[in-house]
């Protein structure tokens, strides 16, 4: 939000911002339209920058350890002729989720639309200040980038300043950018310097294309990573994506024995030798420790609805979906809807036997 000649180019990060940024004070270089997480038009107005989200749908749940975090977006994106009123046939939709284990975040988003035709859409990964050679790889080879763009094409990997970028589907172009821009603090802040400041910026985004419809996108990040060692988690470590459509965005993590689930609609998600069953929309994490299993659930439109739940365990350790026998626990979740509480999660403990 832009007050007291503050913020002035805030309305953007309503659009669901992750702020991946190791060092550096970049927000004067910024390209505001691409700020980390968000997914957005490239373009100046006239699309509408102070349009507001309308989606009651926004919120997270978390067990004291990992978390996710969930936006549905839509938001009107164009004014009406004259520029007074926002043109409420105009929209861009996604619904979008972040997952957060012990050695990576994974990224997802379904349903990517809009009718504006104005500039393609974007959905900005990261950009912050470049830190040495980039490393770049896809099904056409590797490459390093030092002062240039790249557009690559999934699988890829792109790795930077210590942290490694995945993309792991044949989706939307890859595009990598390290080069020079600049700006001023008193164009985000009028009690600032009209001085200008230039700062070498290293990029990475999906491109959607103009007018997108349905699409979805995928991608992890991964910290504290060396080039070399990006293969091997890969292989032993990495994530697995259950599912990631409008009813349901859903991710596996099996080295933390934890899933983590964006119910849209009242469903089941498999995790491992383990299944999730609820009756209303809203967020699950799903822990199984050796002597019992954990559940937190929220609802992230903080209306304080009653859950019932049913977690499917499987006797031979195999997925519920096609094992013989199994283990079911049923129960009910009341969500807070005290103001002071509303969206919070509620967690359950259930003993049960080795696994």
């Amino acid at each position: 939000m832009t007050m007291h000649r503050e913020n002035i180019k805030g309305a953007v990060p309503l659009n669901g911002i992750d702020n991946n940024r190791r060092s550096g004070d970049i927000f004067p270089a910024w390209d505001w339209l691409r700020v980390p997480g968000v997914t957005l038009p490239h373009v100046e107005p006239p699309w509408a920058p102070e349009a507001r989200g309308v989606s009651e749908w926004a919120g997270g749940v978390s067990d004291g350890k990992f978390g996710m975090a969930s936006l549905d977006l839509i938001r009107y994106t164009q004014l009406r002729p004259g520029g007074d009123e926002l043109d409420e046939e105009t929209t861009l939709t996604a619904k979008k989720a972040w997952f957060f284990f012990d050695r990576e975040v994974v990224v997802l988003g379904s349903g990517v639309a809009t009718t504006f035709d104005k500039a393609p859409v974007f959905t900005s990964v990261n950009q912050c200040l470049l830190n040495g050679t980039v490393h770049c790889a896809d099904a056409s080879g590797n490459c390093e980038i030092s002062g240039g763009d790249a557009v690559l094409r999934g699988p890829a990997t792109v790795w930077h300043d210590n942290i490694a970028y995945f993309f792991p589907e044949q989706q939307s172009p890859v595009h990598v950018s390290t080069k020079e821009q600049s700006g001023t603090w008193h164009s985000i802040s009028h009690e600032r310097s009209d001085e200008m400041v230039t700062r070498e910026v290293f990029s990475v985004g999906l491109e959607h294309g103009k007018q997108p419809s349905g699409v979805n996108y995928c991608y992890f990040f991964v910290p504290d990573v060396q080039p070399e060692e990006i293969e091997d988690w890969m292989r032993t470590q990495m994530p697995q994506v259950v599912s990631n459509d409008a009813a349901l965005q859903a991710v596996w993590q099996s080295r933390d024995r934890t899933g983590m689930a964006a119910f849209h609609r009242p469903g089941m998600v498999h995790f491992g030798g383990y299944a999730v069953e609820v009756d209303t929309a809203c967020l699950v994490l799903l822990s199984v420790e050796r002597t019992c299993i954990k559940i937190a659930v929220s609802d992230p439109r903080a209306q304080g609805r009653s859950v019932r739940v049913k977690i499917h365990a499987s006797t031979s350790g195999k997925n519920c979906g096609s094992c013989g026998g199994r283990k079911t626990y049923s129960f009910s979740i009341d969500l807070p809807s005290e103001p002071a509480n509303a969206g919070r999660p509620v967690m359950r403990e259930i003993a049960t036997a080795e696994q």
